[in-house]
């Protein structure tokens, strides 16, 4: 038996035996795929009346014109089109029905450089124009004789950059293929899918409403950041707790959407200025006066209605002669409407306005602190109303109007047989949008003092620092060593004038002897 038999029986594959047999990955060869020049760039198959765009895609006429009615662009590139930029084009064919250069009689085929005059709407090949019309500046149709610049030139086809022609890069194909990943792959009915539309649709409109009240309600405190008049809370609860991180100063906190319409409904009362809006019916206008200094939230409410046309086109659902009449209701039964907060808000009851009089307007509810958008409008004195309804406003002219409206004739359950619709309602003085000009007015006012406070400040410590800098050079200037040593002057010495004088003049002594002895 020789002698390793077994040496080249190896327990693995090398990495030649791997690529040969077949165990590596091969690479995957997809189709090019490419759009013909004969065939539409929306429906992907051959066109019988051909047009082209500006970008030069070429299209049925009968499918493209409802696809750019509709959406306003370009299929192929998303650009935003119309139908008069479409370019009817001529294309001319031989005798076997190929489509070929009217001049040079060459077959187009998928790598012809194709060309098209917007002018005629001839298709050329890019070689015949430009031998014929580019170089020897001849800017007329060779066929028609028409005249056209360069700019009236259209590529619709060059070899050089097929990847234009790639259908699967068509915009209407990428929206088409996210549409299809966004369905639910799930098998329906026609009733199941319209039923599943009909609730997307309707979730999607709640989801919208939602986002409106949140950003309602929360604008003013996430725009402002306005601080409240209570604080956190956390120092106190960390002086009582020991499971609180410790807090040594308070903090206030801030302010929620609910403090921030009191604080603006506090300032509407103190700017003690009224509203003054139009109802316009079908049966004449409405003029209104909103006490707006009593009633600030119910009055808000119906005018920032009104700005948003929510009571366009609503009717009044409810009228009793001698009463009232009833309306704000969009559903037009009398159970909805929604307040611009997106819920029911608290009642304004005041002594100094009560529902005394004809032309009375109040808010319409269903028992305390439910009102929302409903409305009406008093007949007659109503005193058994009082306390229980916000009266937030009063007719101010168009009692004829009023007057026609009462005798409008009514069904058993009150309700008006001939249409009363409120056309629309006109704002005429909105305080809240006087005191948001007056706040801004004031905070600009307070920027603009802070920044006089600042150019004072700033020229005063530069004198202060130009000062500072003299005294030193002043110092500097007596240099040298031990400059900064505090040393006393020495004491000048003080002589008398007279002294000096006597000692001044030369006493002449005698010659001394024994004489005196």
């Amino acid at each position: 038996m020789p002698k390793n038999q077994h040496g080249k029986d190896k327990m693995y594959l090398t990495a030649s035996e791997w690529k040969a047999l077949g165990g590596k990955k091969k690479r995957r060869v997809v189709g090019y795929k490419r759009l013909p020049f004969y065939c539409c760039a929306l429906t992907l198959q051959p066109f019988t009346t051909p047009v082209a765009s500006p970008s030069g895609y070429t299209y049925d006429f009968v499918h493209v014109v409802p696809y750019v009615k509709e959406h306003g662009t370009d299929p192929a590139t998303g650009e935003k089109i119309s139908i008069k930029d479409l370019v009817h084009l001529n294309f001319s064919k031989n005798s076997l029905g190929k489509f070929h250069d009217p001049v040079s009689y060459k077959e187009f085929t998928d790598n012809t450089h194709m060309v098209a005059i917007r002018t005629s709407g001839n298709v050329y090949s890019y070689e015949t124009v430009k031998s014929l019309n580019i170089v020897p500046n001849n800017w007329k149709d060779l066929l028609t004789q028409e005249a056209f610049t360069r700019d009236d030139i259209i590529e619709l086809q060059n070899p050089e950059k097929l990847k234009v022609r790639e259908y699967e890069n068509f915009a209407h194909m990428q929206l088409a293929i996210k549409k299809r990943k966004n369905d639910a792959s799930i098998r329906t009915s026609s009733t199941a899918d319209k039923i599943l539309l009909k609730a997307k649709k309707l979730n999607d409109e709640r989801q919208r409403n939602q986002n409106q009240k949140s950003t309602t309600s929360n604008s003013d405190a996430s725009k402002t950041n306005v601080k409240s008049r209570f604080t956190t809370g956390n120092m106190a609860a960390s002086f009582t707790s020991t499971a609180v991180t410790p807090e040594t100063k308070n903090v206030l906190a801030t302010a929620d959407s609910t403090e921030i319409n009191e604080d603006r409904w506090r300032e509407l009362r103190a700017l003690r200025k009224k509203g003054y809006a139009q109802i316009v019916t079908n049966m004449g206008q409405l003029n209104l006066e909103l006490h707006f200094d009593a009633c600030p939230a119910a009055c808000e409410n119906f005018i920032t209605l009104a700005q948003k046309g929510y009571y366009n086109g609503t009717i009044f659902h409810r009228l009793i002669p001698g009463f009232m009449i009833q309306g704000g209701d969009p559903t037009g039964t009398g159970r909805g409407g929604e307040s611009i907060w997106g819920k029911p808000f608290k009642d304004e009851i005041q002594t100094k306005y009560t529902h005394s009089e004809r032309g009375v307007l109040s808010m319409a509810n269903s028992g305390k602190n439910t009102n929302r958008s409903q409305f009406f409008i008093s007949f007659a004195p109503c005193p058994h109303l009082d306390k229980k309804h916000t009266v937030f406003g009063k007719i101010v002219g168009g009692v004829d109007s009023l007057d026609r409206i009462e005798a409008t004739s009514t069904d058993p359950h009150d309700r008006p047989l001939e249409e009363i619709k409120i056309q629309k309602v006109l704002v005429f003085v909105n305080p809240v949008e006087d005191l948001a000009k007056h706040k801004q007015q004031e905070i600009e006012r307070t920027k603009k003092e802070e920044e006089e406070e600042r150019s004072v400040g700033a020229i005063e410590a530069a004198a202060r620092e130009r000062k500072k800098k003299m005294e030193d050079a002043k110092s500097r200037a007596n240099g040298g060593v031990g400059r900064y040593l505090q040393i006393p002057k020495p004491k000048s010495i003080k002589t008398n004038p007279s002294v000096d004088k006597k000692l001044s003049k030369t006493k002449h002594s005698q010659a001394w002897s024994f004489d005196s002895w």
